[in-house]
């Protein structure tokens, strides 16, 4: 049986592709991203007990989602690269930590062969738990220079 939440949003979804209401509107409500009025809403803690790992996390973006996540009481493994976003990730963690949930950094270049499986293997040691219920796929690779699309160089795409 549908939510109210649920049924209201799917009303104001009329011209999605069914497949989009199916996927993506009951996931949103599951998660306590909607009120009763079918509304996103960050008024309470939704995600008590859930695990998520965010990808790109140490700043931008990546970082204010997993701030998000957290204030809705998720547990956060924040996943960066690089050895200059570490202490940005570290004080990150410390943040979310005084929020009440865990928390956790994992470095790891997802360019690599197996780095998806190794960072979920580092956050399920990391925040002390056996599932993951959350994925933000953030990472994304920064070209030293500012590079239109169509003049990058094809093996950018495949790092």
């Amino acid at each position: 049986m549908l939510s109210q939440a649920h049924r209201r949003l799917l009303q104001r979804s009329n011209g999605c592709p069914s497949e989009y209401k199916v996927r993506h509107v009951p996931a949103a409500a599951s998660l306590g991203l909607l009120n009763d009025a079918g509304q996103h809403s960050s008024e309470s803690p939704h995600l008590v007990g859930k695990n998520a790992i965010v990808t790109g996390a140490s700043r931008g973006i990546g970082a204010q989602v997993a701030r998000e996540l957290a204030a809705r009481g998720a547990n956060v493994a924040i996943c960066f690269v690089s050895e200059q976003s570490k202490t940005a990730a570290e004080a990150l963690a410390s943040e979310l930590r005084g929020m009440g949930v865990s928390a956790t950094c994992v470095q790891e270049d997802l360019a690599m062969a197996g780095a998806g499986a190794r960072v979920v293997e580092k956050a399920l040691a990391g925040l002390n738990t056996n599932t993951v219920h959350i994925l933000v796929n953030n990472a994304a690779f920064d070209p030293p220079e500012p590079t239109l699309v169509h003049e990058t160089p094809a093996d950018l795409f495949d790092r």
